[in-house]
């Protein structure tokens, strides 16, 4: 498994779990299994203009985004869930969620490769 990817750095994960292989690959499979329910759930959101789900489940992503090294992803996901809070017009989120949703979807590809 490659420690980093297009838009992932796994090195601060491995870190935390001295190493450990199967830890490691254990926190990737949850992360598959869970993070493209968040996203959906996000987009579910932002559809329905729903902004305390929208910050909810970017609040929920954003610890995902930084133990996976996802650094591009980290101040628009925070971005996200301080707009969605502040009940900010979602015409400024969706350029924000579009990213989100391509970097998210790359990230599982690498993963899953790799895996």
């Amino acid at each position: 498994m490659k420690p980093t990817g297009r838009h992932h750095d796994l090195h601060k994960l491995s870190l935390m779990l001295d190493g450990d292989g199967g830890a490691l690959a254990q926190m990737i499979r949850v992360f598959c299994e869970s993070t493209p329910e968040i996203v959906e759930a996000l987009n579910t959101a932002f559809r329905e203009g729903d902004h305390d789900m929208l910050g909810r489940m970017a609040h929920k992503l954003k610890s995902s985004v930084d133990l996976f090294g996802i650094a591009e992803l980290g101040a628009s996901v925070r971005q996200i869930e301080q707009w969605s809070r502040l009940g900010e017009p979602m015409a400024g989120i969706a350029p924000l969620l579009s990213r989100l949703n391509g970097v998210v979807a790359e990230v599982m590809q690498d993963l899953q490769e790799d895996g």
